[in-house]
């Protein structure tokens, strides 16, 4: 159409150009019926009105209404809100209510902003967001909740993925946390040294961000389990490549190396 129209003699061009938009309509309106317009229009309108609803739910404001455990929050509309890279104790594991308690404290009835990175749910169908206080009154006013967890030493940090707005942020607050000694580095750790007479297991890391399953072979014959990321005892799990553990892409890959889910995964 362009070609044919630079053919064309200028004072020619603007009336052709016409014709064809002209035509198209036409065309349009043999190919739909009246009712096929209007509904065709009526679904792009709600789609836009959706997009749009979604933009404002990212940007306004959010009541916690009450707090589930050391990485989870209940917003309105008993919306649950997964703190990113966040791996706190679940419950009946060390530390698990010094977190809960520390996150209610922080967020309970109080008004927060929320962040999406790349992955919008997890696998339980929870909100995955960075989370910030506002309480323009308080020096809490723009705390960044993921990062105040881990720092203070309530959660441990879920391995690299493709989540990683922050990521350099909050690989910093565990590494301090570690290096100070403090919350579930200190007491969860001492307690596990205390009961365990075997010598300190390795902690192989993944080499794919994106492998992050971790494939365990129990040494008290439980047997060869993985582990998800949101699992109870994830981040205590250690990974040892000279036993023949691993860390997985899928749960299809650990499972045809002869491991089997972890009972302890929700």
């Amino acid at each position: 159409m362009k070609n044919f129209l630079k053919k064309l003699p200028p004072n020619l061009r603007k009336t052709v150009f016409i014709v064809f938009l002209i035509s198209l309509g036409l065309i349009a309106m043999d190919t739909f019926s009246p009712d096929e317009i209007t509904d065709l229009s009526q679904t792009l309108n709600s789609e836009q009105e959706q997009k749009q609803e979604i933009e404002s739910f990212e940007e306004r404001e959010h009541l916690v209404n009450r707090v589930i455990d050391g990485d989870t929050i209940v917003i309105e509309d008993d919306i649950r809100v997964r703190l990113i890279c966040v791996d706190a104790p679940e419950q009946g594991e060390c530390y698990y209510q010094e977190a809960k308690d520390a996150l209610t404290q922080l967020v309970e009835g109080k008004y927060v902003t929320i962040e999406k990175d790349v992955e919008g749910l997890d696998s339980y169908g929870r909100l995955l967001r960075y989370v910030f206080v506002v309480e323009e009154s308080s020096i809490l006013n723009n705390t960044f909740v993921n990062k105040y967890m881990i720092e203070k030493g309530y959660a441990g940090l879920l391995p690299k993925n493709i989540n990683r707005d922050y990521w350099g942020i909050l690989e910093y607050a565990r590494n301090e946390a570690r290096r100070q000694n403090i919350g579930v580095w200190a007491v969860c750790d001492r307690q596990q040294q205390s009961t365990n007479t075997h010598p300190q297991e390795a902690d192989d890391q993944p080499t794919d961000p994106n492998c992050v399953i971790k494939g365990n072979i129990s040494k008290d014959g439980y047997g060869k389990t993985y582990f998800t990321v949101g699992c109870a005892n994830y981040i205590r799990t250690k990974i040892d490549f000279s036993k023949g553990e691993a860390y997985f892409c899928t749960e299809q890959q650990a499972q045809a190396a002869g491991f089997t889910k972890a009972t302890s995964c929700r």
